[in-house]
This record gives structure tokens, C-alpha cells and sequence, in this order.
């Protein structure tokens, strides 16, 4: 475990296990990875607020940042428009699963994809290219 107290702007941990926590916030943290948890894409920080050490309400708190395991993010399921993200998690989206709110399912563009994250959902559009054989 490591600790550090930082005053302003953001506070960038140690890598652990190819991944490097980023928190921001004017307090102090603890960054304590799952141990034997290996950190990948879906790996994300959690942060769980604790009371700091001497029980003062100081904003100093402690808070543990933890890999996410990857079946908190994986949808499976038949893949319709071919781009790596199952239907179902499109249509998960923002705008009933139009993330990029152009009145078509993310789930039926393979030049748009909606992936859920910790936070809620992202959505990648790829302009369609001229002469492109995949489009």
C-alpha cells in the first residue's frame, strides 16, 4: 500500500499490475489493489471513502482504489452490426441506445459503438470512409 497527501490537482498512483489509478481530489488516499487481481482494460478505480485515521471530519479520508473485475463490465450476446459490442449492451445507451443521437441504434452502425463503462456508457463514431470495403 502506498499513501500520499496531495493538495491540489490531481493525484496520479502507482502503477500496479499494468495499471495506473488517477484520482483527483484535494485529500488524502490509500491505493490498495485487489492483491493476485491482475489489472487489465476493464480495470478501472474504485473509490470507496473510509474515515481518516484520526476520526476528524478534515476532508483527509482514506480511499481504497480496487481493479474492477471484468464481469462488473462484460455483456455477451449476439453482435448484429459486427463492431465488438454486443446488441444488447448498445442498447444499453444513452437516448435508447443512440449514443451518438443520430435517430439510429448504435446496435445496427458498425461505425458507432456504445460501451459501458464504470461511469455509464461511451460511444465511438467512425466516419464512414469512401471506398472503404468494410462499410
Amino acid at each position: 500500500m502506498s499513501e500520499y497527501t496531495y493538495t491540489s490537482g490531481p493525484l496520479t498512483g502507482t502503477k500496479v499490475s499494468k495499471a495506473t489509478f488517477t484520482i483527483r481530489d484535494n485529500d488524502v488516499y490509500d491505493l490498495d489493489p485487489t492483491p493476485g487481481v491482475i489489472a487489465d482494460p476493464f480495470s478501472m478505480g474504485t473509490l470507496t471513502p473510509q474515515n481518516n485515521d484520526n476520526g476528524v471530519g478534515d476532508r483527509a479520508r482514506r480511499v481504497i482504489a480496487r481493479p474492477l473485475s471484468p464481469d462488473e463490465l462484460i455483456i455477451k450476446g449476439p453482435d448484429g452490426d459486427d463492431d465488438g459490442v454486443p446488441d444488447e449492451e448498445e442498447d444499453g445507451a444513452f437516448n435508447q441506445g443512440d449514443g451518438n443521437d443520430d435517430g439510429i441504434p448504435d446496435s445496427q452502425q458498425k461505425n458507432v459503438a456504445s460501451k459501458k463503462t464504470p461511469h455509464g456508457y461511451m460511444t465511438v463514431y467512425i466516419p464512414e470512409l469512401p471506398n472503404d470495403p468494410d462499410f
